[in-house]
């Protein structure tokens, strides 16, 4: 109405147009590196921080989670799988929204939306068997205490190690 009504002239028209039906915020992806780039810059601590391994952990977590070589998204998005894993890391380490690891990641947040469905499909798929039924013998009350015998060691936050029976 307002351009209609010449109150205001076709530029600012178009900037009030394209402010109000952008859907997704726009970020400058390309001033940021790829995540396998910023890896080697990433000190020990910065890592475990960010993701919850250390640095030298991550191959055999890979592997573990039987991680496929890329991640191919219904929309035809690719990546590594890699990349897939630690964005998953980094996801599930801190609440955030997918717009704050644009920085980390230099993808959008649809591209990474779609990326980490893929990598939550993936672990689901292949292990969530282990979490439908409890009754697994990894879970047997031997094996949780030996578990939390060595978090204990490894330097849990607790004083002492899980001890049997109720706590009063």
């Amino acid at each position: 109405m307002m351009y209609i009504d010449d109150d205001i002239d076709e530029e600012e028209f178009l900037f009030m147009y394209d402010s109000l039906t952008r859907k997704n915020p726009s970020f400058s992806y390309w001033q940021y590196s790829r995540i396998e780039k910023q890896l080697d810059d990433m000190s020990h601590a910065e890592f475990k921080s960010d993701f919850r391994f250390q640095l030298s952990e991550l191959d055999m977590l890979y592997d573990a989670l039987q991680i496929p070589e890329k991640f191919t998204c219904a929309n035809g998005t690719i990546a590594s799988g890699m990349e897939g894993l630690l964005m998953f890391l980094r996801r599930f380490a801190y609440p955030c929204r997918l717009s704050d690891l644009i920085p980390r990641f230099g993808r959008s947040v649809p591209e990474m939306s779609l990326i980490l469905g893929e990598v939550t499909d993936h672990i689901v798929g292949t292990f969530g068997h282990l979490l439908r039924d409890l009754n697994q013998p990894w879970l047997q009350p031997q094996h949780l205490e030996k578990y939390a015998q060595e978090i204990h060691r490894k330097g849990a936050a607790l004083d002492s190690p899980l001890q049997s029976g109720p706590h009063h």
